[in-house]
């Protein structure tokens, strides 16, 4: 099993083996108010690799890598019966992170830990844009 695919989003939701994703690709938040995001994406599991127990992790990091928030899991991948061989299973992920309220300048780092590998998605807090009218 590994990571195939993996952002962060406004807002995600992962319904039979199905993934919504709204306003996929943040980079930035805006600074003094509650921020509210989701990662999302998709496991990608290989014939052969059903019934082995994952361990599933995703930390939230302040600018000093200090953990904001941390989830850790365990899951385990049932065979599908109608699998054709060699034909992968995209496995779809949604998780809300707990609000926060991001500082100025300051980059954040989300780590998403699947057994022994690890990928990061990092995003900046950023002062709202001015509006013209």
């Amino acid at each position: 099993m590994k990571l195939d695919s993996y952002f962060l989003c406004d807002f995600a939701q992962q319904r039979s083996n199905l993934l919504t994703a709204v306003s996929a690709g943040i980079t930035r938040v805006v600074v003094g108010i509650p921020a509210s995001l989701y990662v999302a994406g998709f496991f990608r599991v290989e014939d052969g690799e059903q019934e082995i127990v994952h361990e599933f992790a995703i930390t939230l990091l302040d600018q000093e890598a200090k953990v904001i928030a941390k989830a850790v899991m365990a899951m385990q991948v049932a065979s599908a019966p109608d699998r054709r061989p060699g034909e992968p299973l995209l496995i779809p992920f949604a998780f809300r992170l707990p609000e926060f309220v991001a500082q100025r300048d300051a980059r954040y780092d989300v780590r998403i830990g699947l057994d022994d590998t690890s990928a990061d998605l990092w995003f900046y807090g950023v002062a709202a844009p001015i509006q013209s009218r």
